[in-house]
């Protein structure tokens, strides 16, 4: 496969942005940083209460490990390997506590991610999100930090039905859009690791920690919304 990509030199573009658009959430648009630890700590002693045999938190630096990983994963993570047979226990425990979270009124999108958004949306740009989360957990971001007007597609595990892997949500989305081209903007490896097994280019939103793969798979790298604004609007190629 050739070059993938967009920019003066060919590819498929909408007013120097590329044709589709595909966002991550946590780490990406949501500063998950800002909320996750008290939740998961929340949620541990209310599943700790209610199987009547204590779970101590795992630190901080394991959480945040966990997150943009599946869902089964993140709560299995969260248990000692002993108990980690209960993690849809916890999972039950734990995801409503996000929702009402992330519903409560407070802005936890990263700076300048709404007018990230409206200028795409604006410049014509289709709008996507691809997440590993579960589908209560995307609708409290899309529907409680109030992005959901700007997304003309999301996906998740599980949302439609049958979806699984993140490359296949990518791939959903070009096919539900009608786009030829596309680039994903994420923030970890796994994010990479997707949309080279799409066959798209990837921008790294840095921050989440060392992601080794994604820093040499990247086409470009950002430390905030208005870089990936700049990341976006200058053109990007990659080998496939």
């Amino acid at each position: 496969m050739g070059p993938r990509g967009w920019g003066p030199s060919g590819g498929f573009s909408v007013r120097g942005f590329p044709e589709l658009v595909i966002f991550d959430l946590d780490g990406t648009l949501v500063d998950t940083r800002a909320w996750w630890l008290p939740v998961a700590e929340e949620g541990l002693r209310r599943f700790s209460e209610r199987t009547g045999r204590k779970v101590p938190f795992p630190g901080g630096e394991k959480a945040w490990s966990l997150v943009g990983l599946p869902d089964d994963e993140v709560f299995r993570g969260l248990l000692p390997p002993e108990r980690q047979g209960e993690w849809e226990v916890l999972r039950d425990i734990l995801v409503p506590i996000e929702g009402e979270v992330l519903r409560s009124q407070r802005d936890f999108l990263f700076p300048g991610t709404r007018e990230l958004l409206g200028e795409l949306k604006a410049a014509g740009v289709k709008l996507g999100v691809a997440s590993n989360c579960g589908p209560d957990y995307l609708e409290a971001v899309l529907e409680g930090q109030g992005i959901a007007p700007w997304v003309d597609a999301s996906f998740c595990r599980g949302r439609p039905e049958g979806m699984g892997e993140k490359a296949q949500m990518l791939r959903e989305a070009m096919r539900v859009l009608g786009a030829q081209e596309a680039v994903l903007v994420g923030d970890r490896d796994s994010d990479a690791r997707a949309a080279q097994d799409a066959g798209i280019p990837f921008v790294l939103r840095e921050g989440s920690g060392p992601e080794v793969f994604a820093a040499a798979y990247a086409c470009c790298a950002a430390s905030n919304q208005e870089g990936v604004r700049d990341c976006l609007a200058r053109g990007c190629f990659q080998g496939g």
